[in-house]
């Protein structure tokens, strides 16, 4: 049986943050929709105090941040947790749904 998590938040202002425990999980999807402007960083953990920038597998290997809606998907095996960040101004709202699973990215 496969282990998964689900997540779901708004971010709506700088600040904002919409995070999952990945401790048993290997992959992340994450869902961005919603009408507003702004950037998003896309974060991982070991020790859920320091938290740095992880590149996405879906859309070629090298985004760490978002501008705009979309679907990425990250490689999450050996870390603690997964978060989505508002690291700019944002207005409007912005819905993240994430979902880890045990399968790894490749």
């Amino acid at each position: 049986m496969l282990t998964f998590r689900e997540q779901v938040g708004t971010i709506t202002t700088n600040g904002n943050i919409v995070e999952i425990n990945t401790d048993t999980n290997g992959a992340v999807g994450v869902g961005l929709l919603g009408t507003w402007t702004g950037t998003v960083q896309f974060e991982v953990t070991v020790d859920g105090q320091n938290w740095f920038a992880v590149k996405d597998k879906y859309n070629g290997g090298s985004a760490t941040s978002a501008t705009a809606n979309g679907l990425f998907q990250f490689a999450v095996a050996g870390f603690k947790a997964f978060r989505v960040r508002a690291s700019a101004t944002v207005t409007g709202s912005l819905q993240v749904a994430l979902h880890a699973s045990e399968v790894p990215t490749s």
